[in-house]
């Protein structure tokens, strides 16, 4: 018997809704996969390849939090 979609995707928005922060941290998980992806493919290898392509080297990694704010207009 397959899952559907619908259930699965229902299931993960429980998980991201039931904690405080589930959506901070899905937003964090989401943007540290675009950057280490869009840096792969600038680089032209992952992290501790080795290639004759390769376009440059990483220098390092520093955490960083994004602030946001919120404004609500009547």
């Amino acid at each position: 018997m397959a899952i559907e979609n619908d259930d699965i995707i229902g299931q993960l928005l429980q998980e991201v809704f039931k904690e405080r922060d589930g959506l901070k941290n899905l937003l964090e998980m989401l943007l540290n996969y675009a950057m280490c992806t869009e840096l792969a493919d600038q680089l032209r290898a992952d992290p501790y390849q080795r290639t004759d392509t390769r376009r440059g080297h990483r220098n390092g990694h520093k955490s960083r939090t994004i602030a946001s704010i919120v404004i609500f207009r009547n």
